[in-house]
């Protein structure tokens, strides 16, 4: 079963690390390499990262990022370090994720997706999430209505 454990600061290093290894991640969500950075520039106020935890083992395998675009719009960005992935986690993840009070406040909720990560794309529309538009940087954008 996957756990969402409120982001600490000392938790900065887990995320650095998973990505230094990881030339796909680094890829998709390079932002996030440089974490102590990162973290000292969000506004905890409206935005809230967890790390995910596979309680199976009780190992952290990557991180759920929520921020509020605005009253009524959210938007999420998650990652599973590579030893997890393919095994159906990213849609346990998003579902355990869309029940989290944080993202209720919300009525819906957007992720951005590479139109090459075929793995993000469909785990996002199993999660019920509908391809909406592609942005200025041909990222493809899914949303889903969530009250």
């Amino acid at each position: 079963m996957i756990n969402l454990i409120k982001f600490r600061k000392a938790d900065s290093s887990k995320i650095e690390n998973w990505l230094q290894d990881d030339k796909i991640g680094m890829e998709f969500l390079s932002t996030y390499a440089k974490t102590d950075d990162y973290i000292d520039l969000i506004d905890f106020s409206k935005r809230y990262l967890w790390i995910i935890n596979d309680d199976k083992d009780n190992s952290d395998i990557g991180f759920f990022d929520f921020e509020f675009e605005s009253s009524e719009v959210g938007y999420i960005v998650f990652y599973i370090e590579p030893n997890h992935r393919g095994q159906g986690l990213g849609l346990e993840i998003l579902n355990k994720a869309l029940i989290l009070s944080e993202l209720r406040q919300c009525k819906k909720i957007e992720a951005g997706v590479e139109n090459n990560n075929t793995a993000s794309i469909k785990t996002l529309e199993r999660a019920g999430f509908n391809y909406s538009y592609t942005d200025e940087d041909g990222m493809l954008m899914y949303d889903r209505l969530i009250q």
